[in-house]
């Protein structure tokens, strides 16, 4: 399904999954090997460079969301004469459905790289999530959106598909509430030093929420 709008449209049953049951964290662990192995060993790099493998990695992430019941939408924007596409899918809140939490992970790689860890990892945790999410009473609507064109040769430019989601949601009019980005999750270190990166990148895109959904076994799920 496509649409040249930001919201996405959802359908899905208590209980279904990409693959991992709640509360199986060995079947979630074996889910995301599955997809990270699919991603960075079957289709490689993904990006402008790597044109129709980014293609690939995009019908792979839509078929896994029809899997799990999920209808995803399309965000098409033009760049470099090719067509590339922000996928976004959503589950509506119950008592706030209007303000909005966006949880997020780019799907392209750098230049050559297969991208296991970037961002391959944050890939895999998004469709985990957005699985066990399925079965979740929300006060807010829970939105996910896996980007593309975050890295070379569109990283901080108009082109930038977080850039041109953010852009289309301010168009809309949206109440985007926060933001949780996931990011190179499959290394970690806290080693002094370890960790840097550039911080005028984060005027490019939402603000990062550095904190997790609040998972309870209650029926109700607090977002933020």
């Amino acid at each position: 399904m496509e649409r040249n709008g930001t919201v996405a449209r959802s359908r899905v049953e208590p209980g279904q999954g990409i693959g991992s049951p709640a509360g199986s964290s060995r079947s979630s662990r074996q889910t995301i090997a599955q997809v990270l192995s699919r991603l960075a060993t079957e289709i490689g790099p993904r990006n402008v460079y790597y044109y129709e493998a980014l293609c690939r990695a995009a019908e792979y992430i839509e078929n896994a969301l029809h899997q799990t019941g999920y209808e995803p939408v399309r965000q098409r924007f033009e760049a470099q004469g090719k067509l590339f596409s922000n996928i976004i899918w959503e589950r509506k809140g119950e008592r706030h459905p209007e303000e909005i939490f966006v949880v997020g992970a780019h799907y392209d790689t750098h230049k050559d790289s297969p991208g296991a860890n970037d961002n391959g990892s944050a890939v895999a945790a998004l469709l985990e999530l957005a699985a066990r999410a399925s079965d979740w009473h929300l006060q807010r609507t829970l939105r996910f959106v896996a980007f593309t064109n975050e890295e070379t040769p569109f990283t901080r430019t108009h082109k930038m598909g977080s850039h041109v989601y953010a852009r289309g949601c301010r168009e809309a009019g949206d109440n985007i509430v926060g933001m949780l980005c996931l990011e190179t999750l499959g290394c970690y270190s806290d080693e002094v030093g370890s960790q840097e990166g550039a911080s005028s990148a984060s005027t490019w895109q939402f603000r990062c929420v550095n904190r997790r959904p609040k998972v309870t076994t209650s029926a109700e799920q607090d977002i933020l």
